[in-house]
């Protein structure tokens, strides 16, 4: 009887171990007609979600990425022609070019490889994923445009200049903190009056539920992120005398320094001597990234 048992048991784990290695062995992976090959880790079907993991040093190397690593928040960057991915580890959520964005499968550490979704990392940066079943094939086409450069967004030359733009910066991220201690008659001073005329808000009561917030996104960040507090960087630019356009960034942490978790932008006007900010979003393009060396 002991016999038998154990020779079940070796049955059970033979065909286990030739399941397993079928799943992740047999995936084939061709980008823009090329066969991809994998020396060492490969990649495998998530048996929760049905879907391909691939190994993050494959979207570096194939699909023409910069990829960091934070260690101590287990967070994977993904970096292309100024589109940001964040994939944090055993999370079911991603931040994709400043928005947070649910997933189907989480990023994984598998034998010391980090490993994330391969639909959902490869539509991100743009390129078109087929799945062949019955040859176990992923086809990626990734389109190879050329990248538009991002025009250099600077500040004036002149101190004077320079220092009127920190206080700008100060304003923004004052306004931020306002709105997250919910001071709405205090946030209100700051907006611009004729923004505010056009959005049909005509007094302080109420105004913050037909307001959008300078601050939008910032709970969900530090909620993602089990960041206890973030700081902002502004980037701005001189339109004219009395008109400029802040594109302000926002940072949970330091590194990569290049990288910010969610970008936004509003123009801002000078009335008197003093700067009003405008109600209405900016969208902030793809070729327009925030660099954390350049702000205030």
């Amino acid at each position: 009887m002991k016999r038998i048992i154990i020779a079940i048991v070796s049955v059970i784990t033979l065909v286990i171990g030739i399941a397993s290695f079928a799943s992740s062995q047999d995936i084939t992976v061709k980008v823009d007609g090329k066969t991809i090959a994998f020396p060492d880790a490969r990649p495998f079907i998530d048996s929760k979600s049905n879907r391909t993991m691939i190994p993050v040093r494959f979207v570096a190397e194939n699909l023409g990425c910069k990829v960091d690593w934070n260690s101590e928040l287990k967070v994977v960057y993904i970096n292309k022609n100024g589109i940001l991915i964040e994939l944090k580890i055993g999370v079911l959520e991603a931040i994709a070019d400043g928005k947070v964005i649910a997933l189907d499968a989480k990023a994984v550490i598998k034998e010391d490889r980090t490993f994330v979704p391969l639909r959902f990392v490869s539509e991100a940066l743009g390129a078109n994923v087929e799945w062949n079943g019955s040859t176990r094939t992923v086809y990626i086409t990734t389109g190879k445009t050329s990248p538009t450069l991002a025009p250099k967004v600077t500040p004036a030359p002149t101190s004077i200049v320079n220092e009127e733009y920190k206080k700008i910066a100060d304003m923004i991220r004052t306004v931020i903190e306002l709105e997250m201690a919910k001071e709405w008659d205090k946030v209100y001073n700051y907006l611009s009056p004729e923004s505010l005329k056009k959005k049909g808000i005509t007094s302080k009561d109420g105004f913050e539920k037909k307001y959008v917030k300078l601050s939008g996104s910032y709970n969900n960040l530090m909620k993602l992120k089990n960041l206890k507090e973030c700081y902002t960087k502004c980037l701005i630019e001189k339109i004219n005398d009395t008109k400029v356009r802040v594109i302000y960034g926002v940072y949970g942490y330091p590194k990569p320094d290049g990288y910010a978790m969610y970008y936004d932008s509003r123009n801002l006007v000078k009335i008197d001597s003093k700067w009003y900010i405008d109600i209405e979003p900016i969208i902030v393009k793809n070729t327009e990234p925030f660099l954390y060396e350049e702000g205030y």
